[in-house]
């Protein structure tokens, strides 16, 4: 069976075309899939009016075409209005001022950080060119092994490779959350990506711990998940260090490159079973109002398949 002629694939393919026509001033291409073509051609033929799409409608276009051709699962939960969500100003990884359609390294992308599941709300980040290409296929494990190295790889340095780990750390341990390991938060987390608990509690304090009042809230807030004497001692050296690692910074999360952060962190960590560093991860997830990932939504990202439609 051809790739793109299972009854499914040609319905997908023909609502790509249709909203090619629909929503863009495109005209078709001979190297579409035939069903892209076909829905094109359809939708044509309505002759309905075509509004000059922006830049999330093209970029969402081209996503669900890319996808298509090359036999990759796109989401529903993938729209326009997601990526104007998830967009950003400066790249994570380089920091670089992003810019659109220059045909430059700086342009933004749309990456999804788990190579092997599909395009979907919680895989994805807006990225770029640059890092999106140094990336290529690699998976956590290679990316985080670049940031060990003293010298830069394929254009990045080490600490970008390091806030590339950071983006990829939880949607690549989507499957097994528990097993993520603990890495400085170099990077800020994409809107609506997936974190594992360890970085939902590093958000936190990222956020929080800059001013003293913040820090002084956090440490109350967090009371509940320290059981003992000793975790509440490491609870308030790690929030002194992560206030302290603070100052000076323009971006809060460097305070995590700084020496003894991280490592107040893990001390505070391994001072908590189980149960209590759980309700850390649900102390986190209140404050920041964010939404518990369902197993159903990452069975959505075809990880058995690596992200093909199957």
């Amino acid at each position: 069976m051809e790739l793109h002629s299972s009854p499914e694939r040609v319905d997908i393919g023909r609502a790509i075309g249709h909203d090619f026509y629909c929503r863009s001033r495109t005209v078709a291409r001979e190297a579409w899939p035939p069903p892209v073509r076909e829905g094109f051609v359809a939708a044509r033929a309505g002759r309905p009016a075509r509004p000059l799409p922006d830049r999330y409608e093209r970029k969402w276009l081209q996503l669900r075409l890319s996808a298509f051709e090359r036999g990759r699962v796109i989401n529903d939960d993938v729209s326009p209005a997601l990526l104007r969500l998830i967009d950003v100003d400066r790249c994570p990884v380089t920091r670089q001022l992003l810019t659109h359609g220059e045909l430059k390294d700086s342009d933004w992308s749309v990456d999804r950080l788990n190579n092997e599941g599909a395009y979907a709300a919680n895989n994805l980040a807006v990225i770029s060119t640059k890092a999106n290409q140094a990336k290529g296929v690699l998976g956590y494990e290679a990316v985080y092994e670049r940031s060990r190295r003293a010298s830069a790889t394929d254009g990045l340095s080490p600490v970008e490779w390091l806030r590339l780990a950071a983006l990829m750390l939880g949607p690549c341990f989507a499957s097994r959350p528990a097993d993520a390991p603990t890495i400085p938060l170099a990077a800020p987390i994409p809107n609506r990506s997936l974190r594992p608990i360890v970085q939902q509690v590093q958000h936190v304090f990222t956020l929080g711990a800059r001013q003293q009042a913040g820090k002084n809230l956090l440490f109350k807030r967090f009371k509940a998940a320290s059981p003992n004497p000793t975790s509440l001692l490491r609870l308030n050296q790690f929030c002194e260090e992560m206030h302290q690692g603070m100052k000076g910074l323009q971006d809060c999360h460097d305070a995590w490159l700084r020496p003894g952060v991280l490592e107040a962190f893990e001390a505070w960590r391994s001072s908590m079973d189980t149960t209590h560093w759980a309700l850390a991860g649900e102390i986190s997830r209140q404050i920041l109002r964010s939404r518990v990932v369902s197993a159903a939504r990452i069975e959505s990202w075809q990880l058995a398949s690596r992200g093909y439609q199957t």
